[in-house]
């Protein structure tokens, strides 16, 4: 038994061998196979290095492309600070152009260069093996330096408005040249947006004919893939393609000249014209109006395509791309364009040990300003070439300095991570808005150092304000920098730091919109409630001293008026011939003596208080009628119908200003303000024509003559109680 398990055992081990070692022969013969296919493949290339012995070899891209002008700043830049004595640190690189950026990353794979530009999605299927860029993983190839980012342009023929990109289904496209890179793009972005691999490939490998026609199943000379960008635009414009997909840095010239037409008395697209003819900076307001004016324009224009925001959400996760907004000046759009970008990413496939590494991406990064300078008298020269807006742009490696997402940042070469070259996100901010943000704070400081003393005492009565304002103007400032960080490259509103403060403060307008991300969104949700709270907390003080005890008075009023039998706050039925009181008196002897004398069954009486009045249910009660203000403003009087009434009779019981105040009336001059100010009231309300006996009661006859110069051509009784009793005033009112 045991001699049978020693032997059975032996087997098994035998044939697990054999299994791995068949395994390891078909890896290796994969391996092999690859390599093999990628020589073969780089051969075909037709780029030679072998001239550049003894330098780095740099792999660009195509004379015409943008890749080529930014290898060939970079590799002169460098050679520049060789030729300025620096040759203890010089770096000898040289740039090569290749006829298709696919060869880029051929290069590096067959080991024929050292450096090259490669888009973000080619390398990430590159270092993982996705085909069709690679069947196996390569990872031995690393990140030197992010660069910059071209963007997806997705053109629509005039007339065509589809809503989502799957809406392309069945029609004619033109996903990129043969073979390229803008061509695996525009595959993995339709697979994105619902296309079946069937689905994509219908889409060229048809025959390019003028919309609204079928097919007729005969053959033709040139299908849509075969077609190079040249072709397959200006199929565009004679509407034989529906779509076509272009990978480009904005502004793209050979997008640009079919989206901006030329304007009467310009060159032509693509014509040469005299270096020293004068060119529009920004001809974009000229052209939206001959749109307007000209219907040939506007039936021949090509728009672009904006994608939807789950699309480019879903692209950007594993960090293949980046969300991208392209401005609507510039390609003279009437809105901006929400697509994806691809990274230009600078690669090696030197060892993890190589120095040389490390010294390239010192001398990168500490020559961005001399690189972009060269760069930007490149795309100079070529935009005055072709009469085009002569900008500059695009002309920044912007990604030297933008954050790196995590999966690129482990694919950084190894002398790089050890030596903590990493990237500094917050030096653009503090490049570009810091400075803003320091004079808005030189501006707040003179303000606040000029009235001073305006401001000081405010601050010292009303702190609740001051630390309010300050706080909404943090939180501002907070919530458009985070929404900025989120939404600036798919949301025009939030482009730039400018904008988004200006958004962020229009989007408290419960009908504005709102953030488009779901970060950005997240954000808002919470931003969104914190003004509004810092609002309440400011005014709560003044809630609590002025407006809480208005409101418990005039529901006190209320409640109080619910058991009288004609009580009103809005006016007076009296009609005319009527008595007004102005403040209820001490005691109530007069009213019950003028009800006597005609009140329920003569004239009414009309009570102005500024404060609550009760009458206990009596009788003599019944034909008061009360109206609730400031005895002292026009439209009170005008309510307790002082135009028509026979007699006025102010008294001096006038209540404190304050709710707080213990006294129960105004004593002595105070109170005899009062009583003139409502002399002066009436006297205007009344007008010169208009007469009208007025009883007038004083605190303190040194007042008599400023009372009687109140209310000029009125007849005045002025009693004062130094010298009169309540009786007396009841006497005078009565005669």
């Amino acid at each position: 038994m045991r001699g049978f398990d020693h032997v059975t055992t032996r087997r098994l081990h035998e044939s697990a061998l054999g299994a791995l070692f068949l395994l390891v022969l078909a890896g290796g013969s994969s391996r092999a196979q690859s390599q093999d296919r990628i020589e073969k493949q780089w051969l075909e290339c037709k780029v030679d290095t072998s001239r550049s012995e003894g330098k780095l070899r740099f792999l660009t891209g195509p004379v015409d492309n943008y890749y080529f002008k930014v290898g060939e700043s970079i590799a002169r830049a460098l050679r520049a600070q060789g030729n300025a004595g620096h040759t203890h640190n010089a770096l000898g690189v040289e740039d090569i152009p290749t006829p298709q950026t696919t060869c880029n990353l051929l290069g590096l794979q067959a080991g024929q260069a050292d450096l090259a530009l490669v888009q973000s999605d080619v390398a990430h299927d590159a270092w993982y093996g996705h085909p069709p860029t690679s069947t196996t993983p390569w990872p031995g190839i690393s990140l030197v330096a992010p660069l910059f980012v071209e963007d997806m342009h997705v053109l629509v023929r005039p007339h065509l408005n589809v809503a989502r990109l799957a809406d392309l289904r069945g029609r004619r496209v033109w996903l990129g040249p043969k073979g390229s890179f803008t061509a695996l793009s525009a595959w993995r972005i339709l697979d994105a947006a619902g296309l079946t691999k069937e689905e994509i490939e219908a889409l060229e490998n048809r025959c390019p004919m003028p919309a609204y026609m079928a097919d007729t199943g005969e053959d033709c000379d040139l299908v849509i893939k075969e077609m190079d960008r040249e072709t397959a635009l200006n199929a565009l414009e004679r509407l034989e393609l529906d779509a076509m997909f272009q990978v480009g840095a904005p502004p793209f010239d050979p997008v640009r000249d079919k989206l901006v037409p030329p304007l009467p008395g310009k060159p032509r697209p693509n014509t040469p014209v005299d270096p020293n003819t004068p060119v529009d900076k920004d001809p974009c307001p000229a052209i939206r109006k001959a749109r307007q004016e000209d219907p040939t324009l506007k039936d021949r224009e090509i728009h672009l395509f904006s994608l939807d925001i789950d699309l480019v959400d879903r692209l950007a996760r594993d960090g293949s791309y980046i969300e991208r907004l392209i401005p609507a000046d510039t390609y003279c759009q009437e809105t901006a364009t929400r697509t994806v970008g691809v990274r230009a990413l600078l690669l090696t496939n030197r060892v993890a040990t190589d120095p040389v590494v490390s010294r390239f991406a010192d001398k990168l990064f500490q020559s961005q300003a001399i690189i972009e300078k060269e760069l930007k008298a490149a795309v100079k020269a070529e935009q005055k070439l072709h009469g085009d807006p002569v900008t500059g742009d695009p002309s920044k490696l912007g990604l030297l300095q933008a954050e790196t997402p995590d999966s690129l940042f482990v694919r950084y070469h190894k002398q790089i991570k050890d030596e903590g070259r990493y990237f500094r996100p917050w030096v653009e901010f503090a490049k570009k808005d810091v400075p803003l943000l320091i004079c808005i704070a030189l501006i707040l400081v003179l303000v606040l150092y000029r009235w001073r003393r305006v401001i000081g005492e405010l601050i010292v009565k009303r702190g609740e304000l001051a630390l309010g304002l300050i706080g909404l103007l943090l939180v501002w400032v907070i919530t458009s920098v985070l929404l900025h960080y989120c939404e600036g490259n798919v949301n025009e509103e939030f482009s730039t730091f400018h904008a988004a403060m200006l958004s962020t403060l229009e989007d408290f307008v419960p009908w504005a919109d709102g953030p488009l991300t779901p970060k950005g969104q997240q954000y808002w949700a919470i931003f969104r409630w914190i003004p509004p709270a810092i609002v309440g907390g400011m005014l709560l003080p003044s809630i609590r001293k002025s407006l809480w005890p208005r409101v418990v008075r005039k529901g006190k009023a209320w409640l109080l008026g619910l058991g009288q039998a004609r009580t009103t706050g809005t006016g007076t039925s009296a009609g005319s011939d009527h008595w007004v009181i102005i403040n209820r008196p001490s005691s109530e002897e007069l009213i019950r003596n003028m009800q006597t004398n005609g009140g329920a069954h003569g004239k009414p009486v009309v009570v102005l208080s500024e404060r609550p009045v009760e009458f206990h249910g009596r009788p003599e009660y019944a034909g008061v009628q009360l109206v609730h203000g400031d005895p002292t403003s026009e439209e009170c009087l005008r309510r307790a119908g002082i135009f028509q009434a026979r007699s006025i009779t102010i008294h001096s019981a006038w209540p404190p200003p304050d709710p707080n105040d213990r006294r129960k009336y105004l004593w002595g001059d105070l109170a005899d303000a009062r009583t003139i100010q409502a002399l002066r009231a009436v006297s205007k309300c009344r007008g010169p024509g208009r007469k009208v006996e007025i009883v007038a009661e004083l605190r303190s006859q040194k007042n008599r003559s400023a009372a009687q110069e109140a209310a000029p051509g009125a007849q005045i009784r002025i009693i004062c109680e130094e010298n009169w009793t309540r009786r007396e005033v009841t006497r005078r009112q009565l005669e």
